[in-house]
């Protein structure tokens, strides 16, 4: 170790390299060293000049002084990582085996992985002008009067979004601009001021009064929000978070999907009158950036958003909320393939502040937590006010005739809701028109070229789409096997069902919801709005719809096409079947309507769908956990996957295998590690590469880490590991 009087800076690169590097900070710079950890620096790096993030400032190394390179410029006024993040990702880097510089600039918003200096837009506000107008003439143009008195009434002054929101055109704000009543000024964004009348609490249910009570907001506590759809649980989360609030703190409240955040802000919004900061993809990067940058400011007491949303430092953070817990979308299934869900409890447990995971079906992992009394389990198992659990019934479709994937006593019941003035929920989890074409003279299948898998019939316009590697290609008239003009679409997508109920139901409006239908930005936002206004009775959609929304009208829900879930090879697939089953099912009955789910099935009898049926989804998971321990599979035992993809089909099994050998080798007998592979992936091919896949699976979590810092240690130095791209899933959710 070299000792000096000069300054070292310690960063880290975005780069798979997971050492650290060590720069000079030049004498003549005379900077204060005191809030450069956690900055940008551009530093020279082999041959060119890259972005780096300094995680240690210090006076040694391990390297000779004089062979250092001094930093090239600082490039951050104030850290853009806090402490506790780089703790964090000090942590998640350890954890998952991953680059920390990678990880930390992934904790960054886009433009500041990517600019040398990203700044926070200079934005139009409207104040009032230097002459004061005569109100009495502003009579004759109402709308005049009301865009100066909203002016006129606001300290900070409008933007051109909020004024629009209110009703006001650019017409009359440039009347008012050349008469001099207002007039512009350019500043940094402000949160927009909220214009919703405030909506009062409703009265709360004694489970949620009990709840309240319980969840401990003075410290670290992890508390579990075991509630049935339509329970309430949002109602908790805002008590909470009024009382939060009332100390002055910041609440960051976590969803799986965009498609959340409209109709749970404006019910913030509505009851806490405060401006709320939005993170997610459906913004812009410049978007991002300034509302991480309000939020870090404290500008935005409350921050909702999806999973990155996480690493936003907030320096009054009192309270987390992972909402809809159970979800897999808060799990990255590529590059850095961490757990928000996780790593929001490592920074709750790091802050010394509270946690509260919310569901109407728990993880299993979660519920065990709960049962072996780590985690503080709440309950709320009854529906406020007259709204009552609907009724879940199983249509039994044997032998019955199906048009279109929907049976006729299926289609009777729809139309009996419609006609009775209800919304009806159509839930089909395939998007598309058919996931098969094929010939039906000699069984020609569209396969795509790059994946063992069929393409999907897509119509509006009519076109083949591989859904894994998104390779399109045109639908051919001709088979191209035996020429025969017998091509025929096989299976049922949202596409299809949407033209059958069409045709069936031509008087009542329709919308289809699912990936295709909502590229657009804010067409989610949209559709939601409109069917609580009642303009759609007829809503097809995918899990999208399943997940957290409040539709008061929906009467029916009939679900689909779930059948295969029954046999799937995957243990996790009976748990992820329930959970959709069930939020599925949670979309009918939420208010006065009496709900009625049905569910189509060729396997009524089947016994873990009895189970769910019968005795609901707390029993359910129950069952198994039973299972699982007796399988020894997660939460009773702790998994890593190692994965593997090249372009020929020897490479990645070979790499794999020779990865599976030194880890036997090298593993203690006494360690209850098994290694368990290698194997060919479920899909084989996907985009033109092989795949194959290596498990490990242990008892202790201790002995699994010791073992994958070995291999992992191992990889780095092996040149043969460049020949195949590979990954490391720790506590990966997809297996099969």
């Amino acid at each position: 170790m070299n000792n000096t009087n000069a300054t070292i800076l310690e960063v880290v690169l975005p780069t798979p390299v997971r050492r650290r590097f060590d720069y000079l900070l030049p004498d003549d710079w005379q900077l204060s060293t005191a809030n450069l950890r956690g900055s940008r620096v551009l530093v020279p790096f082999g041959n060119s000049e890259r972005l780096a993030i300094i995680i240690k400032v210090k006076h040694q190394s391990e390297l000779d002084i004089n062979k250092l390179k001094p930093c090239l410029q600082i490039l951050d006024k104030q850290p853009l990582l806090d402490s506790n993040i780089l703790k964090l990702a000090s942590w998640a880097s350890t954890y998952y085996h991953y680059s920390l510089g990678a990880i930390c600039f992934k904790m960054l918003p886009t433009l500041y992985r990517t600019q040398l200096s990203a700044a926070v837009k200079q934005q139009k506000f409207w104040t009032v002008g230097l002459i004061k107008p005569d109100l009495e003439s502003l009579k004759r143009a109402p709308k005049q009067r009301l865009c100066y008195d909203l002016i006129a009434s606001s300290k900070a002054g409008l933007s051109p979004a909020e004024l629009k929101s209110s009703g006001i055109s650019s017409s009359q704000l440039s009347k008012l601009n050349q008469a001099g009543f207002i007039q512009e000024e350019f500043r940094e964004a402000q949160p927009q001021q909220i214009n919703l009348d405030k909506k009062p609490a409703p009265p709360l249910t004694d489970e949620q009064v009990s709840a309240i009570s319980q969840t401990q907001l003075d410290r670290f506590k992890i508390h579990l929000l075991d509630g049935i759809t339509g329970s309430g649980k949002t109602e908790v989360y805002l008590q909470l978070i009024q009382k939060v609030l009332a100390k002055g703190k910041q609440i960051l409240v976590l969803v799986p999907e965009i498609g959340l955040t409209p109709q749970l802000v404006r019910r913030f919004q509505q009851r806490l009158q405060f401006p709320i900061g939005l993170l997610h993809s459906g913004l812009n990067n410049q978007q991002r950036l300034e509302n991480w940058t309000m939020t870090v400011k404290g500008q935005y007491q409350i921050l909702i958003g999806t999973r990155s949303a996480l690493f936003t430092p907030m320096e009054k953070l009192g309270l987390i909320i992972i909402d809809e817990e159970h979800d897999p979308s808060f799990k990255q299934s590529q590059g850095w393939q961490y757990s928000a869900r996780d790593l929001a409890l490592v920074r709750a447990r790091d802050l010394n502040i509270p946690i509260v995971l919310g569901t109407a079906t728990p993880s299993l992992e979660t519920l065990q937590h709960a049962l072996d009394g780590r985690y503080v389990h709440l309950k709320l198992r009854q529906r406020p006010g007259s709204a009552k659990v609907a009724d879940l019934l199983t249509l039994d479709i044997r032998k019955l005739p199906i048009e279109q994937g929907l049976s006729k006593p299926l289609i009777d019941n729809i139309a009996r809701h419609l006609t009775a003035g209800n919304q009806v929920i159509i839930f089909l989890n395939r998007r598309g028109y058919a996931p098969v074409l094929m010939c039906h003279d000699c069984g020609w299948m569209a396969n795509c070229k790059r994946c063992e898998t069929s393409y999907t019939l897509h119509q509006s316009p009519e076109h083949l789409l591989c859904h894994h590697c998104n390779g399109s290609r045109s639908v051919p008239q001709l088979c191209p096997d035996c020429q025969s003009e017998n091509i025929t679409a096989v299976g049922v997508g949202t596409e299809r069902v949407e033209g059958l109920l069409r045709e069936k139901f031509p008087d009542f409006p329709l919308v289809r919801i699912d990936r295709d239908s909502t590229r657009r930005k804010d067409s989610m936002k949209k559709y939601i709005e409109d069917i609580n206004s009642g303009k759609y009775k007829i809503l097809i959609g995918t899990q999208m719809l399943s997940k957290g929304h409040h539709f008061p009208d929906v009467s029916l829900v009939a679900i689909i096409d779930m059948d295969g879930a029954l046999f799937s090879a995957d243990f996790r697939a009976a748990e992820k079947f329930g959970q959709l089953l069930t939020q599925v099912a949670g979309r009918a009955g939420r208010a006065e309507k009496k709900g009625t789910v049905m569910l189509q099935t060729h396997h009524p009898d089947h016994p873990q769908l009895q189970t769910l049926l019968n005795k609901g989804y707390a029993n359910f998971a129950k069952q198994l956990l039973t299972e699982r321990k007796q399988c020894l599979w997660p939460p009773f035992s702790f998994l890593a996957m190692f994965r593997a993809e090249a372009s020929y089909r020897e490479n990645p099994r070979r790499f794999l295998q020779q990865l599976a050998d030194f880890a036997r080798k090298n593993l203690d007998p006494n360690e209850p590690i098994s290694i368990l592979g290698p194997i060919e992936a479920p899909m084989p091919r996907r985009a033109g590469k092989y795949r194959c896949q290596l498990l490990f699976q242990s008892s202790s979590r201790q002995s699994l880490q010791k073992l994958l810092r070995l291999v992992i240690f191992h990889l780095e130095s092996k040149k043969t590991a460049k020949t195949v791209r590979w990954s490391l899933d720790v506590d990966p959710l997809e297996m099969f």
